[in-house]
């Protein structure tokens, strides 16, 4: 079994192998046709060691960023991707949001803070003051992880974020309206590496096997398995990007542990 064979097994709406030779389009090969469209300085076909291994995007940090027109209608939200991140800064670093925060609607959002050493996962009501977020700490640069987030707005009060990233997860819940309206979910542009279509606000690092599950929220047994199987992981295998067999061993434990999260 590969990782696209897993990922591919749990139907995504979109995936983006972000392995294409050359050009601006990202092509999507879910088999939904929502291909995405690069920005600014990028290059592509560079080498990744996790995920499908079949290379992905760098993003230059300065004007490079992802941005796709399809339009969410679902209340739920999964997304998986790896990265890469080539150094972190005193500037804010977006791994990926829906239109801009500031707009009307709820939009989820995640991103590295300023400073310290923290990233935060929510989402925005869109009305440029009201946001919640969890707080956690962020990937360490020049190594790669997985990150995944899961975005629920169907029922105000409940865990309506959770992110799994590099062997640990947390969960947010928050007292936003569950009502998503005409807000940016369902009427604004999915950007990655970017805060939104007029932010200069961007992530330096190379991207690689992004999907999207409109309608479906992944498990954290789900976001595990995805993680050991874009390791590599099995009898013997060998370890990649920092994190041994052994713990990824124990995320299975752990995620046994907390399966009312899943």
């Amino acid at each position: 079994m590969t990782y696209k064979t897993d990922l591919l097994a749990l139907s995504p709406t979109i995936y983006w192998p972000m392995n294409d030779a050359s050009g601006a389009t990202v092509l999507d090969e879910s088999g939904n046709g929502y291909n995405a469209t690069l920005s600014g300085g990028y290059t592509r076909a560079v080498p990744c060691p996790v995920g499908s291994a079949r290379g992905g995007t760098y993003f230059n940090g300065v004007d490079a960023y992802l941005q796709s027109g399809v339009r969410f209608t679902s209340h739920v939200l999964s997304v998986v991707a790896w990265l890469f991140v080539t150094q972190y800064d005193a500037t804010q670093r977006w791994l990926l949001s829906i239109g801009n925060p500031n707009l009307v609607g709820p939009s989820p959002y995640w991103k590295v803070d300023q400073s310290g050493s923290l990233q935060s996962i929510g989402i925005s009501k869109g009305d440029g003051t009201t946001y919640q977020e969890r707080k956690f700490a962020r990937a360490p640069d020049s190594q790669w992880s997985m990150f995944a987030g899961v975005f629920d707005t169907s029922t105000a009060g409940t865990t309506q974020c959770l992110a799994y990233m590099q062997g640990n997860f947390t969960t947010l819940t928050t007292i936003l309206s569950g009502n998503i309206g005409g807000g940016n979910w369902q009427s604004n542009d999915f950007y990655m590496m970017r805060q939104g279509a007029t932010s200069a606000f961007y992530t330096q690092g190379i991207l690689a096997d992004v999907a999207i599950w409109s309608g479906t929220a992944l498990t954290l047994p789900q976001l595990v398995a995805l993680n050991r199987s874009g390791r590599g992981f099995g009898a013997g295998s060998a370890t990649l990007s920092g994190q041994t067999d052994q713990q990824a061993t124990l995320d299975l434990i752990y995620a046994a542990v907390h399966k009312t999260y899943g």
